[in-house]
């Protein structure tokens, strides 16, 4: 059977699998009554087209209006700052849910994506901007041009763009942006010094100080952000997982790629260990029906809310809601503390549109508790770069009951008014008077506002904290009170009962706040003892990302917390100390006094600063030799910490000179009882050219009597090294069925005219999956391919294993002699593709629903694991190369024929086929599945080849799936049926 190597790695599913849209959105009379949410809320329309299209961000002004962006930018960026862009005000006048006055402001805006009032004026993302427009008093009118405060973001990022624009509880301007480009952002007047890089995460500015920061990197493309009452960050986020607790200084599980920090070797989780689609691939959930609608609607997420206004019932209060594009709909998280952090947990998803076209971007929750939803309205989703329609727009308001209208102009209070305002439960009054008082503190208020704030601080600590405020239900626990006087002043107000008191939250912001503003409080040696102290995990995680921030590298500390041996296994803690550490400058961490590692419980710390050092200093490092000389002893038998970390920092190195301190280690090493540790101590010695590791491992790939297992790890580690007198014992397992095939593919490592000759000698004895990989090897260099094309000419190996990535990978070798005879041999290298329409047809007249229907789904079984399991797991079996194809729309036969008939359509880039040549002439073509600053880890079907960076001469990207064409070709009527068969069903048989 031909090399059937995957089913479905492409990315591409037409609209047409999973039904077509309506041609047109819900009609305005009815699209909120088709909406269904829970018992005793309702919706209504708040605006529609005419008077509003292509909502894609809002906020609300401090007298309750909300402004919207309407952006007809996309999907075609400007690129000279012109544009059609508005920035509309709305105002419900009447409090009927709906609006009755429409202002425009803005009506020649370009790429607005995210807008923000305070300080006198909006605040705009104009990417590649951040800019500022005054408000002229007592109008809704510019006061003036706008101001650039920032740039520099990509416009490459297409539907990543810099978004999500909003005030943090600190009195910082926050937001986020996407991991499709990376951008260069500072001041207009910064570039090309004094810009910082970023791709994906948050990020967040001053508007006093003009300062810019990168808050935490990672995740995919968050489009949504907020806090929760205690002033802890989270995001919504599309592709992977959808929500993360954000801790500044942190970096998070990506979509692809490699972190801009290099030191990042293990990234932060998401919060929740599930996913709103069935499984598969994320491109499978698109049109959220069926499987995928029961667990969530889709893959991509927009906006989120911490629900904390005073209108909805309590039992909704504090979780976090956020829309699902595909879904059609808005999911909901329950946030609870666990551990070190947060976790989300699913609750049923609140509202259901019932309407192919609701496209839901933000959610915010208004002054009187309502919730208000943007609704771009439109088909497809993000990812239209072509076709938008820009007619449609919708906003929704959802309230429990009839709230009662809330009236006012916050920005008229005095300061003290809205100080009271500070203990009131509706966190969008709360939050409007810390962002005004934070304005005034740059005024001559300042005074005043402080020592009114220090003397209600005074008297809320000397009451009964394990009561409310007074009974009235409009007050806030006294903590969060608490936390709000200190995010006004940016400060404690009472130092001395906020170190100390029982609450974590206020403790862990008061720590957070002293060690970010105050150089001198980690000498104080009460505070610093207090900190040492720290009992609370989740504290300990909220000073961990101070230090990181601050890029402190306090040793004292850092030992202390990485001695919590109940934190060993927290997803958290350990990384953000690791950061802490790296985000040091590399002098610091390799020659000044450093954590004792003695000291440091954590075996992935010390793993990941052992690495560190190899890849930043080498192997001479001080530190490095140090850290041997002091593993030296019984704890090196049993320890792998620092082995770890040698082997990850010289991935893909060969022939390298052993450390100073090596023999001696290298003796303890092997001395251990450990078999991880002995294997470390082998593969660390190949590196290093240690006899002793040869002779061992040549010793253990010789005797037939050793386990299969251990062999082969002998075999793998000798390969990797392929040092030629490795060789003639590799040539020799070719004659043993138990470990022939991954001698072929070892081989392919070696450089010595022999070796095709001997693939050769036993070819007709090797199983198909031998054969192919004896392809895979033979056509990986010049000199082995002419050995490959001798086969095919007199027919020794068949014509069928000869696939497109075969094809590829002989062409990268660049030989026209090769080439020609490959044409002679094979015919036409590219054939034109037949009518894919045409031939999906086809198919389908003769694999209808009866005949399906007579599937043998045992043996479809058999067919899929032989056919597609090297690369897909179906029902808990098989690889992880390509996508779990168990929540694919696998149950439709167009979905299968359209991806099978066609691989190659689209593909991803994590899917992407690479083609490295090496200096040596060697050919690996693959999926990157790790890189590191100095290797690359390719993976296929036979396995992974680790090549070192340096030894590339060229990587090329092929936009090609692993999937090769004409996968049923080798496959009869009845079997093809019997694979489609067991594909389609819901179960294993």
């Amino acid at each position: 059977m031909k090399k059937n190597i995957t089913l479905l790695v492409v990315l591409f599913f037409s609209t047409a699998l999973y039904g077509q849209a309506p041609s047109k959105p819900a009609p305005l009379a009815e699209a909120a009554q088709r909406m269904k949410v829970p018992q005793g809320f309702h919706v209504t329309l708040f605006a529609g087209e005419p008077d509003i299209v292509q909502p894609i961000a809002m906020c609300f002004d401090d007298r309750g209006r909300l402004w919207v962006i309407e952006n007809l930018s996309y999907p075609r960026w400007s690129k000279d700052g012109t544009g059609k862009d508005k920035v509309v005000i709305f105002e419900d006048t009447k409090g009927e849910g709906k609006f009755d006055k429409r202002t425009v402001f803005l009506d020649n805006g370009s790429n607005l994506t995210g807008l923000e009032i305070g300080y006198g004026g909006v605040w705009l993302l104009s990417a590649p901007n951040l800019i500022f427009i005054p408000i002229k008093p007592g109008e809704d009118k510019p006061a003036g041009p706008a101001v650039v405060k920032l740039t520099g973001w990509s416009l490459e990022a297409k539907h990543n763009v810099v978004s999500n624009l909003i005030w943090g509880p600190d009195g910082w301007l926050y937001g986020c942006n996407g991991i499709l480009a990376t951008s260069e952002v500072g001041p207009p007047s910064s570039f090309p010094a004094g810009r910082t890089k970023m791709n994906c995460g948050v990020w967040r500015y001053h508007p006093i100080q003009g300062k810019f920061e990168i808050v935490a990197q990672g995740t995919t493309n968050p489009w949504g952000l907020d806090w929760n009452a205690e002033g802890q960050m989270f995001i919504t986020n599309c592709v992977i997982k959808h929500l993360f607790h954000v801790l500044p200084g942190g970096h998070y599980d990506r979509m692809y790629g490699q972190d801009l920090m290099d030191y990042v070797y293990e990234p932060m989780p998401s919060i929740v260990d599930y996913i709103h689609w069935a499984g598969g691939d994320w491109t499978t959930s698109r049109g959220g029906k069926g499987e995928h609608s029961d667990m969530g609607g889709g893959h991509a997420h927009s906006g989120a809310m911490v629900y904390l206004g005073t209108n909805w019932p309590e039992e909704y209060r504090g979780k976090l809601y956020t829309c699902n594009i595909h879904g059609n709909r808005i999911n909901c998280d329950k946030l609870t503390k666990s551990g070190s952090a947060y976790k989300g947990e699913r609750q049923p998803d609140f509202l259901f549109a019932n309407d192919e076209w609701f496209r839901g971007l933000a959610l915010k929750c208004g002054p009187d508790g309502g919730v208000y939803v943007l609704d771009w309205c439109d088909t497809g989703e993000c990812h239209n770069y072509e076709v938008v329609d820009q007619t449609n727009g919708r906003i929704y308001k959802v309230v429990y009951g009839k709230p009662k209208p809330w009236v006012g102009d916050l920005q008229k209070e005095d300061s003290l008014n809205l100080i009271s305002l500070l203990q009131n439960k509706n966190e969008w009054l709360a939050r409007k008077a810390m962002r005004l008082l934070q304005e005034r503190l740059f005024s001559p208020e300042r005074e005043k506002i402080e020592k009114a704030l220090t003397r209600r601080a005074q008297e809320l600590l000397a009451k009964n904290e394990t009561a409310n405020l007074p009974s009235d239900p409009e007050f806030i626990r006294p903590e969060i009170a608490l936390l709000r006087y200190m995010w006004v002043l940016g400060r404690p107000p009472v130092l001395e009962a906020y170190v100390t008191h029982k609450s974590e939250d206020v403790r862990a912001w008061t720590f957070r706040y002293l060690i970010q503003n105050d150089s001198t409080v980690l000498k104080d040696k009460e505070y610093l003892r207090l900190i040492l102290e720290e009992k609370s995990p989740f504290v300990r995680l909220q000073i961990l990302s101070a230090l990181k921030m601050t890029g402190n590298l306090d040793k004292e500390i850092l030992e202390k917390y990485a001695s919590h041996s109940e934190d060993v296994n927290d997803p958290f803690i350990p990384k953000m100390l690791w950061y802490t550490l790296a985000e040091s400058s590399p002098s610091k961490l390799i020659y000044s006094e450093v954590p004792d590692l003695s000291k440091i419980t954590f075996p992935k710390v010390q793993e990941w600063y052992v690495r560190y050092l190899v890849q930043k200093e080498g192997l001479n490092a001080p530190k490095l030799n140090q850290l041997l000389l002091a593993k030296t002893s019984e704890a090196l038998k049993t320890d792998n910490s620092v082995s770890a970390g040698l082997l990850t920092g010289l991935l893909g190195q060969h022939d390298v000179k052993a450390p100073e301190a090596w023999k001696a280690a290298f003796a303890r090493m092997w001395s251990s009882d450990s078999p991880e540790v002995r294997s470390n101590a082998l593969k660390l010695g190949v590196i290093f050219n240690e006899p002793r590791a040869f002779e061992t491992l040549s010793e253990t790939l010789k005797n037939p009597k050793i386990p299969v297992g251990e062999r082969q790890s002998a075999l793998e580690t000798l390969a990797d090294a392929a040092k030629p007198n490795s060789l003639p014992l590799i040539l020799d397992l070719l004659k043993e069925p138990a470990l022939r095939l991954k001698a072929i593919q070892s081989l392919a490592n070696f450089k010595d005219n022999s070796v095709p000759t001997w693939i050769m000698l036993y070819f007709k004895q090797y199983s198909p999956e031998e054969q192919e990989a004896a392809v895979n090897t033979l056509s990986s260099r010049v000199e082995y391919a002419q050995t490959l094309l001798d086969g095919l000419e007199d027919k020794t190996i068949p014509k069928k294993l000869i696939g497109v990535l075969e094809i590829r990978r002989l062409q990268a070798l660049k030989s026209t002699e090769l080439e020609a005879r490959l044409v002679k041999v094979i015919g036409s290298i590219n054939p034109p593709k037949p009518n894919i329409k045409q031939e999906i047809e086809r198919y389908k007249s003769t694999y209808t629903s009866d005949f399906l229907g007579k599937a043998d789904l045992k043996n479809g079984h058999i067919i899929f694991m032989k056919s597609c399991a090297v690369c897909h797991q179906l029902h808990g079996e098989g690889q992880k190369i390509g996508p779990d194809l168990t929540g694919s729309q696998r149950t439709k036969l167009d979905y299968l024929l359209e991806n099978v008939l066609d691989p190659s359509a689209v593909v991803a880039n994590e899917y992407r086929v690479k083609i490295a040549v090496t200096h040596a002439g060697r050919v690996v073509t693959g999926i990157i599945k790790q890189e590191t600053p100095d290797a690359f880890v390719i993976q296929d079907v036979n396995g992974s080849v680790t090549l070192a960076k340096k030894d590339i001469e060229e990587l090329k990207d092929s936009r090609q799936s692993l999937m090769p064409d004409g996968l049923l070709s080798n496959l009869s009527t009845a079997e093809t049926r019997d694979l489609f068969g067991y594909l389609m069903s819901p179960n294993k048989p």
